[in-house]
Order: structure tokens, then C-alpha cells, then sequence
């Protein structure tokens, strides 16, 4: 089936979220080198990194009805390879962990994201008290956002507000969190950070 080139982005997302495989090609190529470099720069190896850049296109695919939806699709790209990425690293870290076990190795030889038991319980305890010093409205926002795993949009229309406060509440809410973490001595990463803000 013959379809125009898309002029705008919106346009390709919605031919893309009708089943348009060209469409879906072009976007492909739009954002695969963006994806796959940050997740060299993450997994440190090119091997993984091309998985990943399949992975989570097969995921922009699956999930392809609702991208015409979107208001900003960047956003939800970066949040879906955001998660996919420490996922990859929880994986890589049960990994070594498991050679430095059997070699007799000392665990601080690991980054960030193989923090032992008691080190991410303790972080846990600090997010869970900087939670309590956000605002009410902030806390809902939080709540809504990442215990119920609701959209911007939802959020906006059961709180009344516009979705450019809610990312805003979000964006300042982290910021709090990750200063909070700091003052305790505490200096974690982004995704890190963002999966110990969830339940």
C-alpha cells in the first residue's frame, strides 16, 4: 500500500501506530543511533547494545496503536530504554557478582549497580524519608506516577492540573529526592534512582 511521506514526526508516528511498516523503518533509522550509543555508553559492550537496540524497538512495535497519542514521544522513548538499560545491568551485575563469588573477589570492585543488600536498604529508608518531605501535591503526583503507572495525561485529568505542572512536580520532586540523598552522602545515579522511587 502506497502512503505520503510523512512530513512531521506526529505524521509518522500515527502511520507507524496504523501498522505502516515503512513508517516504522524510518523511524527506525531516525533513532537508532541515538539508542544504540546510549546504550554502549551504559552496557559498555556492542554486542549488548544491539540487543537492546532490537529489544526495544520490538517494544516501540508492540506497543505502536497508542504513539499517535503521544505528546512527547522522545520522552517515552527515553523511558522505556531507561528501563530496559538497568534491567541489562541488574543482569550484568547478578552476573559478575556471581564470577566474583566463585573468585574469591572482594564486592566493592562492582559499580553502582551492584550496591549489596543492606547498602540499597538504606537507601530505600532515605528515599522513603525524602518522600515524606515533598508536598501534597507532589507526593499525589508521585503516588500516581509511580505506584498507579499512570500517564501525564491521566494525572493531569484526575488532579485538574495541566500535564506540563505534572512533569514539572515530577522533575522537582526528583530533584529534592536526589539533593536529600546527597546531603545524606549519598550519590546515586539516575537509574537508580528512579527504581528505588518504586514500590
Amino acid at each position: 500500500m502506497n502512503t505520503a511521506e510523512p512530513n512531521t514526526e506526529q505524521e509518522l508516528l500515527r502511520l507507524v501506530a496504523e501498522g505502516h511498516q515503512h513508517a516504522f523503518e524510518k523511524l527506525y533509522h531516525r533513532y537508532k543511533q541515538y539508542i544504540f550509543h546510549s546504550s554502549l555508553s551504559i552496557l559498555k559492550s556492542t554486542a549488548a547494545a544491539q540487543d537492546s537496540l532490537q529489544d526495544i524497538f520490538i517494544k516501540i512495535w508492540v506497543n505502536r496503536e497508542s504513539l499517535h497519542q503521544m505528546d512527547h514521544f522522545t520522552a517515552w522513548l527515553n523511558t522505556i530504554m531507561r528501563n530496559h538499560l538497568y534491567n541489562k545491568l541488574r543482569q550484568q551485575a547478578q552476573q559478575e557478582k556471581y564470577l566474583a563469588y566463585a573468585m574469591h573477589e572482594k564486592p566493592d570492585t562492582f559499580s553502582e549497580a551492584t550496591y549489596n543488600e543492606a547498602e540499597l536498604k538504606e537507601l530505600t529508608i532515605l528515599v522513603a524519608d525524602a518522600k515524606k518531605k515533598l508536598s501534597p501535591q507532589q507526593q499525589k503526583v508521585f503516588e500516581l506516577s509511580r505506584i498507579q503507572g499512570l500517564k501525564h495525561r491521566e494525572i493531569a485529568e484526575a488532579m485538574n492540573i495541566s500535564q506540563e505542572t505534572v512533569k514539572k512536580y515530577i522533575m522537582d520532586a526528583m530533584k529534592q529526592v536526589r539533593d536529600y540523598l546527597r546531603q545524606h552522602g549519598r550519590q546515586v545515579s539516575v537509574i537508580l534512582l528512579l527504581q528505588l522511587l518504586n514500590p
